[in-house]
């Protein structure tokens, strides 16, 4: 069930606090440049070395932050990757694409395989061309230092949102979608058992032979891939955001986040109506089981996987994927899970 905010200075929630509680505690401007980060971080990995003297993220935040942290090492970089093909994990920093409008006082933090489409297609999307008074900005490119700017300062005033979805049901999703991307050769394919140990390999095989990726580069392999926590949390583990919906309800949390914008004084309403669900969403709700069921080539040998029934990569010889995306989306087990 979807939850609107009040401000508070807890830390990070769980499923059952928020379920609880109807209000999100969210955190002020002051400390919500954790999820702004990714455009920080790319604007000084950017920058020419002899200008790093001092990290974008202090030079842009330090108004607004006592002690502002920058990623050692950015995860677009070829050095990130080569430490994943080293065997090692570095971790990423918190990465989220940002959409705003300014006449509705509205920021989406979209996630990847969380129906941001279909958000976006509701709205409008100014990049796709769309004309609708609530269509949504993107902060592109990155390292856009001055939309940058723009957006801490207009953080706290503006009514931010995102919608999550069951890590698991998620992992399951990205695994579908980003494999059918890849070329068919075989040197590209990389099998759900490990996947589900390490759903960073898929960006790894496209590292090793650049030819796999045949719809998204590199950086995209990766980016599609992490955390939700990214979209929801700042560096300090609190709530960046005002309204949380769930993918599973997407229809009726949908609605609700229609009716929380719409009760707030001193902005447009926004048009109401029934959500679509775009993309792979409106293919059936057993799209992405059925793609997975199929790349994940005799999950139970001499059974035929019911492309409704997840439990079959969760089980027998794949037993050890619950505990392996788990572990690797920690973060949003806790938060959403626990």
């Amino acid at each position: 069930m979807a939850r609107s905010r009040a401000k508070s200075s807890s830390g990070t929630p769980s499923r059952a606090a928020i379920e609880a509680n109807p209000r999100l505690p969210r955190l002020p401007l002051a400390a919500a440049v954790a999820v702004l980060l990714l455009a920080l971080a790319a604007a000084w990995v950017a920058r020419p070395a002899a200008q790093r003297s001092q990290p974008a993220s202090q030079q842009a935040a330090s108004r607004i932050r006592d002690q502002p942290t920058a990623p050692s090492i950015d995860w677009n970089s070829a050095e990130w990757q080569q430490q994943r093909l080293a065997g090692r994990r570095p971790k990423p920093p918190p990465l989220c694409t940002i959409l705003w409008n300014d006449d509705y006082r509205l920021i989406f933090l979209k996630c990847a395989k969380n129906a941001g489409n279909s958000v976006a297609h509701y709205f409008g999307a100014r990049w796709q061309g769309s004309d609708k008074p609530t269509a949504l900005n993107v902060l592109e490119p990155l390292w856009h230092s001055s939309l940058v700017s723009q957006l801490l300062q207009k953080w706290s005033s503006y009514s931010v949102f995102t919608f999550v979805r069951h890590p698991l049901r998620r992992a399951f999703s990205q695994y579908a979608f980003m494999s059918a991307a890849l070329a068919s050769d075989e040197g590209c394919y990389v099998p759900w058992r490990d996947f589900c140990r390490d759903p960073f390999l898929l960006g790894d095989a496209c590292v090793k032979r650049p030819h796999c990726c045949t719809r998204f580069n590199i950086p995209d392999q990766y980016f599609h891939l992490l955390p939700q926590a990214s979209c929801l949390l700042t560096e300090r583990g609190q709530l960046a955001v005002d309204f949380v919906g769930r993918v599973e309800s997407f229809e009726e949390d949908f609605a609700a986040l229609l009716a929380f914008l719409n009760a707030r004084k001193g902005v447009p309403k926004v048009p109401v109506g029934p959500a679509q669900v775009w993309n792979a969403n409106r293919m059936g709700r057993c799209h992405d089981d059925i793609v997975a069921s199929r790349l994940a080539a005799g999950v139970v040998p001499g059974a035929v996987p019911n492309p409704c029934n997840r439990s079959l990569l969760f089980e027998g010889p794949y037993a050890h994927c619950r505990n392996g995306l788990t572990a690797f989306y920690d973060q949003d087990v806790r938060l959403l899970m626990s």
